[in-house]
């Protein structure tokens, strides 16, 4: 079952969340929705949970805490996502690019466990990252390995060195985040503005969601001149980064 918290998923006979136009679904187990490693191709990937453990321990992740066998594989493929783009950049293999960039290995630790340090100490539930090598979830959203890959951005924010491009970064410009058919903003956009109160973006989360765009190259698609421009800057200052 891909995630108790969507209703839909409790029906083995709704077929892809009743939406077979977006997903599809070739392994009978989790929706494809084409993109990246969380897309259609299912081959290779870790037939059980030692293998899986293995496999991201080979990226220099380590899983901590009682992890739930579906979101533990949604942290297979935000991990295998964001290695495969760095990979692209680096060369080499996704794992070896994966832990060239997290040199100190990344905790992925399933509850308040290894004391979550600075704002992430009151957090009780979603995900939140402490540093460039620990990331606490106490749940996750629908589109768990989206959810995965931003709090992976939080973790590259602070392995580069906290930079400020955030600041300069225009959602509105840069993230998918217009009203497409099934909800895609909710796709791409794992902390929008509305979560926050003031309603105000916060950089390091724009950043985040930013790294989702940046791993998977699925920015905003608006054609027109300053779209595209904002867009080619944010991926060129996001390349520059990679170490």
């Amino acid at each position: 079952m891909p995630g108790y918290a969507n209703p839909q998923n409790l029906n083995r006979y709704s077929y892809v969340l009743n939406n077979p136009i977006r997903y599809n679904d070739p392994s009978g187990h989790i929706i494809c929705d084409g993109i990246g490693t969380n897309g259609c191709d299912q081959s290779g990937i870790p037939a059980t949970r030692g293998q899986l453990i293995s496999v991201l321990r080979s990226s220099g992740v380590k899983l901590k805490g009682k992890w739930k066998d579906n979101d533990a594989y949604a942290v297979y493929l935000g991990v295998t996502a964001v290695g495969e783009k760095l990979a692209r950049t680096l060369g080499g293999s996704a794992e070896s690019a994966f832990q060239k960039v997290f040199k100190d290995g990344i905790n992925l630790i399933w509850g308040g466990g290894d004391n979550p340090s600075g704002q992430c100490a009151s957090v009780t539930s979603g995900g939140c990252t402490s540093s460039a090598s620990q990331i606490n979830f106490w749940s996750m959203s629908n589109d768990m390995v989206k959810n995965v890959v931003h709090e992976l951005g939080h973790a590259f924010y602070h392995t580069v060195g906290n930079p400020l491009l955030g600041n300069s970064f225009s959602r509105d410009a840069l993230i998918r985040n217009l009203s497409y058919a099934s909800g895609e903003v909710l796709v791409w956009e794992q902390h929008p503005i509305s979560m926050n109160d003031p309603q105000e973006d916060i950089p390091t989360e724009l950043f985040a969601d930013t790294f989702i765009a940046w791993t998977y190259d699925t920015w905003n698609p608006d054609p027109s001149h300053d779209i595209a421009l904002a867009v080619n800057n944010a991926q060129t200052a996001m390349d520059n980064l990679v170490p």
